[in-house]
């Protein structure tokens, strides 16, 4: 069985929810006065989605020099075509992230009707990343602080955070698919 490891010394780095074959939910918040450094192993394929929720992030993949900066209220969709990932973030003194790491199989049946996939990164080239950056959208902010701040029994926790979770990725879709057909209309 296939596992992700978090590498986090001063346990500023959980795991919020793990739907296996599905998604998994990260939650890093440097509360420290020195800036953090984090390290997850992606061991399948995963479409990744990043929120910078407070002051600005790093995100790194394989190499350190193959990086990302997020500032507050910016998010992107990562996709590597690669078999296993590292991937290291870099939190200075009172940041937070929020990840959303979906299998590619669970994203394409999520995103699939009748054949038509909205969104398809089976034929990507392995070493060719996929990298979209976009404003974290005002629902999108309500919905990351819902997932990481919510007090609920913990027999409903699991529920509620998988209903948080596609809630999250449906209001992501329809900004993103926004954002592209409004940059292509400029572009006509």
């Amino acid at each position: 069985q296939r596992q992700m490891c978090i590498r986090d010394s001063d346990k500023s780095a959980h795991v919020l929810i793990d739907e296996k074959n599905a998604f998994k939910v990260l939650y890093f918040n440097n509360l420290t006065d020195h800036i953090g450094r984090f390290q997850t192993e992606l061991i399948d394929d995963y479409i990744q989605l990043f929120f910078c929720t407070e002051h600005e992030v790093i995100v790194a993949f394989n190499m350190e020099h193959c990086a990302i900066t997020l500032k507050e209220n910016d998010s992107s969709m990562v996709y590597f075509k690669e078999e296993t990932m590292n991937v290291f973030y870099t939190l200075p003194s009172q940041s937070q992230l929020t990840v959303v790491l979906i299998s590619l199989d669970f994203f394409h049946n999520l995103f699939s009707e009748g054949g038509n996939i909205l969104f398809n990164f089976k034929n990507y080239k392995i070493g060719q990343p996929i990298i979209e950056s976009k404003e974290i959208e005002p629902s999108e902010q309500m919905i990351l602080k819902q997932l990481i701040s919510v007090r609920i029994n913990d027999s409903l926790r699991p529920i509620y955070l998988k209903g948080k979770v596609y809630e999250l990725l449906s209001h992501y879709s329809v900004s993103y698919t926004h954002l592209r057909a409004h940059e292509t209309s400029l572009h006509l």
